[in-house]
């Protein structure tokens, strides 16, 4: 089952598996197999609903409670308004 892409074996990472599995007895294999079936029961994935949300969410600068804010632009002047520097320009009149 191995791959030849540009002249390099590459194979599927459930191959590793495969190689401490294959030999097992034919009842050890079910029962390994009624495992990982229940196990993919027990955790379903989330719905593409939940996964766009949590990719949202997951973004860098998102708010969690961003209704109603003003808009950005809102927001970035409202910052530079009340930054105040401690740096002191001297006067090039003087």
């Amino acid at each position: 089952m191995n791959t030849s892409v540009a002249g390099t074996n590459t194979m599927p990472p459930i191959m590793h598996y495969w190689g401490m599995v294959k030999d097992m007895d034919n009842d050890l294999k079910l029962e390994l197999i009624a495992m990982l079936i229940n196990s993919v029961r027990m955790h379903p994935s989330p719905s593409d609903e939940e996964e766009r949300e949590r990719g949202f969410r997951n973004l860098a600068g998102c708010w969690v409670d961003d209704h109603g804010d003003d808009d950005m632009e809102a927001i970035i002047r409202e910052g530079r308004e009340s930054r105040k520097g401690s740096r002191l320009v001297p006067s090039f009149d003087d």
